[in-house]
């Protein structure tokens, strides 16, 4: 992760609703500007929404302004299954680690941006990359703080509503129902492979697994990775969401390899050949629309609070 830039991708966020009430198909739902607001007041902050054995991530700041409606949030991830990090000084060229102990996890950060729609049920976000913190977490977290905001007794207006016959209690009150909330995140679609695509000529594709295994009967020889090498019988066909569906496609059947990467190769616009990789276990984020953004001071990949630097720049996106 560079000091003094980032990359920026684009989500959807959907709030939908559901309910135990029999009959009730299209479940009401609050509006997503005022949910948020009541997820402020649980005081997120230090909040961990996910943990496995060897790594957690964490709400360790968490901002929303009433006026702009904007939510801004800092999320850490650890994990104790990344390697001590070391450090090499470039002019006397010595080396050290860091020192990172067995129960120690590297932590990087993740900034998120959110600014709800005027449908009231989704808004916009804006993820930085590079901290291992994936949408699908996010989109959970969300949803769990929704849950404990459900159990506050002053949030019932949001999570309570009346039945859709208009039915009346005996003290002549409207009967209510209640509805639980879920979260999901859906990537805007990058355009990039498909314009390259479109404006110039697939030329072919390679998968490659860095499998390493025995050549020779004695093991002095390595095979160190398999590649299978792919073209096209009509080569203006072939657009970026061919590529990725195939790929998925392939990868769900039973294979001998494990291919981590995609090795494309096209002609672009400009008449020159191309060539770009994906990580075939990422497909998502590679075709997920994207923006870098220049800082205006260094930030480094991990901080306790909400870097203004990096959001300042975020929300010229918006």
């Amino acid at each position: 992760m560079k000091l003094t830039e980032r990359t920026v991708h684009y989500y959807d966020l959907i709030l939908s609703s559901s309910t135990r009430v029999k009959g009730i198909e299209n479940p009401s739902c609050c509006d997503l500007s005022a949910l948020v607001e009541r997820l402020t007041k649980l005081a997120p902050k230090g909040m961990e929404i996910s943990k496995t054995a060897s790594s957690s991530v964490e709400i360790s700041d968490w901002d929303y302004n009433k006026t702009t409606k904007i939510l801004k949030v800092l999320l850490n991830r650890a994990d104790r299954n990344v390697s001590d990090v070391a450090f090499k000084d470039l002019s006397s060229k010595t080396r050290r680690k860091a020192g990172k102990t067995k129960q120690e996890g590297i932590e990087t950060s993740c900034h998120l941006v959110i600014r709800p729609n005027p449908n009231g049920n989704s808004a916009l976000v804006l993820l930085t990359m590079g901290s291992g913190i994936t949408f699908e977490a996010i989109a959970r977290g969300m949803t769990l703080l929704a849950r404990l905001a459900k159990k506050v007794k002053a949030n019932h207006d949001l999570f309570n509503f009346p039945l859709p016959s208009g039915e009346l209690d005996a003290k002549g009150k409207p009967v209510s129902y209640a509805v639980r909330y879920s979260f999901e995140l859906l990537a805007h679609k990058s355009s990039m492979l498909d314009d390259a695509l479109k404006g110039g000529r697939f030329l072919s594709m390679e998968l490659i697994a860095h499998q390493h295994s025995q050549f020779d009967a004695g093991g002095n020889l390595q095979v160190e990775r398999q590649n299978f090498f792919i073209t096209s019988a009509n080569a203006k066909s072939v657009t970026g969401a061919v590529v990725k569906k195939a790929i998925k496609e392939y990868f769900s059947s039973e294979h001998d390899y494990q291919f981590d990467n995609a090795r494309i190769a096209y002609v672009g616009t400009d008449g020159n050949k191309k060539i770009t990789t994906l990580l075939t276990n990422d497909l998502d984020a590679a075709f997920t629309k994207r923006d870098s953004i220049s800082l205006s001071a260094p930030v480094d990949s991990q901080q306790t609070s909400i870097s203004d630097v990096i959001t300042s720049e975020m929300i010229k996106l918006l």
